[in-house]
Parts: structure tokens; C-alpha cells; sequence
């Protein structure tokens, strides 16, 4: 299990360098934040979207590969891992790949302290959702507290 750590460290190291230190990443900034505009300076926003598209297939299929035969071949426990991947998507805010990288750990590191307890262990595969409905509810809150100002 370290080694998948130690790919999602490279991963999302190696998403952060490309995306911030080339060219080809300012252009998918600029494709991310106004396709149109971006596609009207002369960047191919299809190509690079299409690129895009490859190497995140490319990177699933490598994940996949490497965590589906440590969870057992059920549709319920392999759908969890999707679930699991939402959660850490979120707390980074769908923007951020280190804190997103950081609430997967920190995702992980929790669902295998609660397999420890007997106790617990029903409870693990819902940590994930409380923690998305957390999230959510916290940033609606931030929303209503902001209007109410």
C-alpha cells in the first residue's frame, strides 16, 4: 500500500508542476477558465481536452488496476472507492490537488483506524458520505451567513 501513496504523491506532484511551470498548463488554465476566449487566442482547446481526457483514462486504468484486487469484486465496495475518491476531490475543492491529495490520506488514515475496532467497522465505508454531507452543509452554511450580512 505505500507504493499507491507514493504513486499518488508522483501523480498529483507531477498534475501540479505541469499545470503551474508549462505552457501546455497555462493553456488548460486558460481552457478551464474561458474555453471561448481561450479557443479564440489560437489555443487547440479540443486537442488539449482530448489529451486531457486520454491521460485521466490513462491514470485510472493504472489505478484500477492496482487497487481493484485489494477490495473484494462486489458492485458495493468497488462503487466505495469512487465515493471515497468524490470525498477527497471535494475537500480540495475540486481545485486544489494537494488538499485533495491530503484529505485522501487523511480519508484513508481514518477508514483504517475504524477497521481496527470491531465496533467500528460497519461504520467505515459510511465515513466518506458523512464527510461529504459535512462539507456540503459547511459550505451552505458559509453561503446563508453571507447573505444574511
Amino acid at each position: 500500500m505505500r507504493w499507491l501513496v507514493v504513486l499518488a504523491l508522483i501523480v498529483a506532484g507531477g498534475s501540479q508542476l505541469l499545470l503551474k511551470r508549462t505552457k501546455v498548463g497555462t493553456q488548460l488554465r486558460a481552457i478551464s477558465d474561458r474555453p471561448i476566449a481561450a479557443e479564440m487566442l489560437g489555443i487547440p482547446v479540443r486537442t488539449l481536452t482530448l489529451g486531457v481526457w486520454a491521460f485521466s483514462g490513462f491514470i485510472v486504468t493504472i489505478v484500477i488496476m492496482l487497487v481493484a484486487p485489494t477490495q473484494t469484486a462486489d458492485a458495493i465496495s468497488l462503487s466505495m472507492v469512487v465515493i471515497s475518491a468524490s470525498a477527497a476531490a471535494l475537500l480540495g475543492a475540486f481545485k486544489r490537488l494537494d488538499l485533495a491529495l491530503v484529505g485522501g490520506l487523511l480519508l484513508g488514515m481514518i477508514q483504517g483506524a475504524t477497521a481496527q475496532f470491531p465496533s467500528l467497522v460497519l461504520i467505515r465505508d459510511w465515513i466518506p458520505l458523512i464527510l461529504i454531507v459535512i462539507f456540503l452543509l459547511w459550505n451552505q452554511r458559509k453561503e446563508v451567513w453571507d447573505e444574511a450580512r
